[in-house]
Parts: structure tokens; sequence; C-alpha cells
């Protein structure tokens, strides 16, 4: 249960809206026990008072204020049930999109070396399933048992204002009826639902797997053996949904005969106290068919629990991200006389084979360097190392006389901007790609930067101007431009140490060129290590190592 307390404290964020669907899914459950309960009534004594008129006694009743009582009912059960699915459905669209970005809040300050241990498909499921998962916690786990308890404790309070005792017994009865449409089913589908959760995973990245892989599993003659293990999951997925859907129609099954038994025994005393002139006849039958009208507050309880298993194991696995946050750090110039980077010794390899060894360096405040080599000799690795992405094997590294901490930086982001090798643009705005970077950065800097990598003129282009879609049925963007425009990124940030990884990687030289000129004017004061295949747009005269 602990798994899901910060989850809880989320939810809660929004508890006036919590409490308005609440309150509509209680008066959708009250209306239809009045509903049912007045129906009895009035069509009881209407049969009672249509015998004695038979017999030629003259008698005297109200059709009117029970029928109009009814009509009000029945257009308040509906209208409640139908404001009800409206607002909670909405809130449960909130309360999803805080999860996310409460999750996607904790991703963000993950290191990225943890985020690549596990495939793309489980990271996936984190993002959507699991998520997906905490819905449970106030539609399914948290509002309706509420609700199931108020509309017990108000039918046996009406229940008490005849038979005090008979209320007593049906209280228990009910609290008794609650506690095996919830605690049960939980506790009973645990090991199922969990099953489920963990099943739904295993198929999802085996699924991405498969069909990322089909022209290596093809080339390995592997594909049918690949096919059969994602088919025994959804196997596996299939028996253990069978057996979740067999223990909830059990527990509904004994919920029905618990409350019918319920009624009998209320059925039995309501008797005794007609004999004893304690109720009428109406008034029994209404106390007995509000009783049966609760069945609309436990009815949906054992199969929402009956996933409880599947909503912990989902709280579990979100609860992991918690432990791999980097902590609150202190940054700054704490002795600006040192070295702002020194490297000693630094050995790497990769598979087996060395990319470098005992490699070493220094650079002063505002000092350059430029890193060549071939593909695959260490550049990237080197660039991880400096900015703490990766831990150091051999060697040390430090910055501003400290080792690095571990990427990403969370209270540092003016220590360090890496423009890594490999292009990243989200599909949202130009502007919000770029206040990735800087958010409290105004309009003007973002066209200032845009004019520096050349693409301000591209963005005034389109209608929307900064507020422009990138990506996917927005603004197309080649390779180079994407470049230019993740580079935008870097220059909008106060850090004076920079790693720019290839740079101009898919530009033209001459673009390559203008954009090194305007990098040079923006790195003046700043200090830049350069990485690249190659030197011929590399800045020339300044300290250089080959790998």
């Amino acid at each position: 249960m602990k798994a899901l307390f910060p989850w809880i404290r989320v939810i809660a964020r929004r508890k006036g809206r919590l409490v308005i669907g609440a309150l509509l899914m209680l008066g959708t459950v009250l209306a239809a026990v009045a509903l049912l309960g007045l129906s009895g009534w009035f069509i009881t004594a209407t049969g009672l008072t249509a015998l004695v008129m038979a017999v030629g006694i003259s008698t005297y009743f109200d059709v009117y204020v029970p029928g109009a009582g009814i009509r009000a009912f029945a257009l308040t059960r509906t209208i409640s049930r139908y404001l009800e699915r409206l607002y909670n459905h909405d809130t449960i669209l909130r309360l999803l999109a805080d999860l996310r970005l409460h999750l996607f809040g904790q991703l963000s300050q993950i290191n990225p070396n943890r985020l690549s241990r596990q495939r793309s498909g489980q990271w996936l499921n984190r993002l959507t399933q699991d998520v997906d998962a905490l819905d449970n916690l106030y539609l399914r786990l948290l509002a309706p048992p509420i609700v199931a308890l108020i509309s017990s404790l108000v039918v046996a309070g009406v229940v008490a204002i005849w038979l005090p005792k008979a209320a007593a017994l049906l209280l228990i009865g009910l609290i008794g009826l609650l506690i095996l449409s919830t605690w049960v089913p939980a506790r009973s589908g645990a090991r199922f639902g969990r099953q489920v959760g963990e099943t739904i995973e295993q198929l999802r990245w085996h699924g991405i797997d498969h069909l990322q892989g089909m022209a290596e599993l093809k080339a390995a003659h592997k594909e049918t053996a690949h096919a059969q293990r994602l088919w025994q999951a959804h196997e596996s997925l299939q028996s253990n949904q069978e057996k979740l859907a067999r223990l909830t129609a059990l527990i509904n099954s004994l919920t029905s005969a618990l409350l019918a038994l319920l009624v009998v025994i209320l059925l039995v005393l309501g008797i005794q106290g007609y004999l004893e002139a304690a109720l009428s006849g109406p008034v029994l039958v209404m106390l007995l068919l509000a009783t049966l009208a609760l069945t609309e507050a436990f009815a949906a309880l054992p199969k929402a629990f009956s996933q409880f298993g599947h909503t912990l194991l989902a709280a579990e696995r979100l609860n992991e991200l918690q432990e791999e946050l980097t902590p609150q750090q202190v940054t700054g110039l704490e002795q600006p006389y040192m070295p702002i980077l020194v490297c000693r010794n630094l050995s790497a390899s990769r598979g087996g084979e060395r990319l470098f060894d005992g490699l070493s360096f220094q650079l002063e405040l505002g000092g350059w360097l430029v890193i060549t080599g071939p593909s695959g000799r260490g550049k990237s690795s080197l660039a991880s190392l400096i900015a703490g992405m990766n831990t150091v094997d051999e060697g040390d590294v430090l910055i501003h006389g400290k080792p690095p901490e571990p990427w990403p930086q969370v209270d540092g982001p003016e220590c360090i901007a890496w423009l890594t090798q490999e292009t990243q643009i989200f599909s949202d705005t130009v502007a919000n790609n770029l206040l990735l970077a800087k958010p409290e950065a105004t309009d003007r800097q973002l066209w200032e930067v845009l004019e520096w990598v050349e693409l301000a003129d591209r963005v005034e282009q389109s209608e929307r101007g900064l507020d422009t879609w990138v990506g996917d049925g927005g603004l197309p963007l080649s390779g180079g431009e994407q470049r230019r425009l993740a580079l935008a990124r870097i220059l909008l940030q106060d850090a004076p140490l920079v790693l720019l990884d290839e740079p101009f990687r898919g530009l033209d030289a001459t673009t390559a060129e203008r954009l090194m000129l305007q990098l040079q004017h923006w790195g003046k004061d700043r200090t830049l290590v350069w990485f690249a295949h190659e030197q011929s747009v590399l800045p020339v005269g300044i300290q250089q190592i080959q790998l």
C-alpha cells in the first residue's frame, strides 16, 4: 500500500474535483436507492388501498406527492449519472496528465546511462500502461468504496427509524459485504494482477523488438522462434486474465448472495416488526427494495479491486524511478583560479577494444580544444565522461576541481552545455524546443539565436512564427535544419563549459563556415571542447588532440 501514497499525493492536488466527483457518484446511488424504495412503497400502498376500496371501505390516498417524488428521483438519478460520468472522466484525463507530467519530471532527472539499461518498450510501458493503471486509484479504488460505505450508512439509518435491531444487523452485514467486495478480491487477485502487468510489459517489448529487428531475425533464421516467444507471452496473459475474470465472477456471485441474504434477514425481522405494529406493509417493502438497490454501489467493486495487484505493481515500478534521481548539488566557481576542466590519465575501452589510453589535458576558463579522430575512436565516449553521463573507470575528470556530477545536473545547467552527436528535436513548437534550454528566455532571445543559426527566415515564413509546430503534421525540417535548431538551444545557455559533438553534422561546408564564425564570436569567453571526425571547418591555431 505504501507504494500508492506518492501517487495519491499527486492525485490529491485536485482534491476539489475529487470531492465533487465523489458527491456526484453518491448522489447517483442515493437517488437510485430512493427511487426503488419509494416506488416499492407507492406500488404496495396503491395495491392495498385498492383492496380496501374493493371491499367498500371509503379511504383517501394521495398519488400525486409520491408520484412526483418518483419522477424527481428518476430525473435526479439520470442527470446525476450523466454529470458524474462527464465530470469524472474529465477529472481522470486531468489526473492522468498530472501523473504523466510528474513522471516526465522524474525521467528528465535520470542519468541517461541508466535509461539505456532498459529496452525502449519497457520505458514505453512505464509512460503508458503503468500510468493508465493508476487511473484505478480514484475512479475505481478510492471513491467507490467510500460511496458504498456512506450509502450503507444512509440505508441502515433509514431502517433504524422503524427497526433499530434490524438496522444494526444490516449495517454489520453491509460492512462485511464491503470487505468481501474490496479486500477479498484485492488479496486473492494480487498475484494474478501482478502477473498480468508483468506479462503485458513483456508482450510489449517483445513486440517492439520483433518489429524493429525483423530484418536481423530473418537473416539469422530466428523469426519463427521469436514469434513463438510472443505467442507464449500472449497465452500467459490470456491465462492470467481468465483467472482474474473467474475470481471476479465468483466474488460477484458471493456479494449478490450475501446482499440477498441480508434482504431475507431484513424481511424476517420486518415481518416481526409488522406483527408488532412497528411499521406498515408498504414501509417494509420500501426498506427491502432500498436495501436491494445498494447493488448499484457494490456491483463494480470486485472487478476494480481484482486489478489491485496490477495497479500496485505499476506504482512500485514507477516508484523505482525516484531512486534514480540525482541529488541536489551546488554549482559555481568556488575556486576560480583552478582550471575549468582537467582530464588526467583517462582510459576507455568498448567491447574489449581500447579507445584511448592515458589521455590527459586541461583547459582554463575561455580555452578551446579540438578533439578529432575517425568514427568509433571514443570521441562521444570522452564527451559523456566529461559531462558526467558515465563514470570514469581509470583516470580523473575534474570540473572546477571536482568530479562532474551525474548527468543531468539538476541545479547546475549553467555548468555544462552539451550538444550530443544525435539530434533530439521534439514534436512540439519551435519555441518549446528552444525553451528546454532556457525556460525564462524571451521571444527576442529566441529570435536572436535563430538568427545566429540562420533559421529565422525559415520560421518567419510560417504563419505562426515561434508557435509553429515542428514534426509530424508541422514544419518539416531537414537533418541539417534540425541540427541547427539543436545548436540554437546550446546558444541559449549561459554555460562556461560547452561540449560540441559534431556541431556541423549534416550541414554543407558554406553554411558550416558561416556558423563557425558565429560560434567563435559567441564562445570567446567560454571554454569550448569540439569533437569531430575531421577539422575542415573547425577553428585552427588552438590546442588539438587526435584520437
